[in-house]
C-alpha cells in the first residue's frame, strides 16, 4: 500500500515529471548490493529462505528505487547460489512448471564438502563460498550402488562396469575399491592362464524346457 500510495501521491504534483519502468534481473545497470550513485531505495521487499545448516540465503528482492532524475524503478532481482554441481539454486523446493523447471536445493554433497574444505582451509575461498560448492541442486542427486549412499551428487556418481559387464553407479570410495578389485581378479586370471586346460573342463549345461520343446 505504501508503494502504491507514493506512486498517486507522485502523480498529483504537476511539478514533477515521473517516468516509471521495470528492471529486469539480467539488466547491468541495477544491483541490490551494489546501487550506483544517485540512486535512493524507497520501498523494499524480501522474499527469502535461509539454506539449512548455512549463512546462505536464496529468493527474490524487490525495490522501488529514485533515480537522481526523479524516475521511479522497480527492480526484482533473484537472489541464489552456485552449488557445486555447477547450477544455480534459488528456490528450497523445486518448482516444476508446464514449460520450465527450476532447480530447488537437492542436498550437501560429502565429497564436495571435502574439495571446499581443502580451498578454505588455503585461504583461496571464503565460507560462503565454501557452503555454496558443498550444495547440489534438486536435479544433480544421485546415489551409488555400493554404500547405498544416497547424498552425492551426480557429478561425484560414476559407471563403473564390473567383469561381467554390469553397470555400476559408484561414489568416489566404491569406485577406487572396485577398479582394484577388478585390477586383482583380471592380474589373477592372466596368471593363472597357462595353468588351466580348457579341454577337459565340463561342457556348459543347456537348460531343458519342461515342455519338450
Amino acid at each position: 500500500m505504501n508503494f502504491i500510495r507514493y506512486i498517486i501521491q507522485y502523480f498529483r504534483r504537476p511539478r514533477h515529471s515521473v517516468t516509471t519502468r521495470c528492471v529486469q534481473p539480467d539488466e547491468p545497470s541495477y544491483d541490490v548490493n551494489n546501487l550506483p550513485p544517485g540512486v535512493v531505495p524507497i520501498e523494499s521487499s524480501y522474499d527469502l529462505s535461509r539454506i539449512p545448516g548455512t549463512m546462505l540465503d536464496v529468493g527474490a528482492i524487490a525495490k522501488l528505487l529514485q533515480t537522481s532524475g526523479n524516475e521511479l524503478v522497480t527492480l526484482n532481482q533473484k537472489i541464489g547460489v552456485r552449488g557445486g554441481c555447477g547450477h544455480h539454486i534459488f528456490v528450497i523446493d523445486e518448482v516444476i512448471n508446464q514449460n520450465s523447471v527450476q532447480r530447488g536445493l537437492g542436498g550437501t554433497c560429502p565429497y564436495c564438502s571435502l574439495e571446499a574444505a581443502e580451498l578454505l582451509n588455503q585461504n583461496l575461498i571464503s565460507l560462503p563460498q565454501a557452503e555454496q560448492m558443498s550444495l547440489y541442486c534438486s536435479r544433480c542427486a544421485s546415489y551409488c550402488d555400493g554404500c547405498r549412499r544416497g547424498n552425492i551428487c551426480l557429478r561425484h556418481a560414476q559407471q563403473f562396469q564390473s567383469l561381467d559387464g554390469t553397470i555400476l553407479l559408484l561414489c568416489p570410495d566404491c569406485l577406487r575399491k572396485a577398479e582394484q578389485d577388478k585390477f586383482f581378479k583380471r592380474t589373477l586370471a592372466m596368471m593363472l592362464t597357462p595353468f588351466v586346460d580348457y579341454n577337459r573342463l565340463p561342457p556348459p549345461t543347456q537348460r531343458s524346457d519342461p515342455d519338450g520343446y
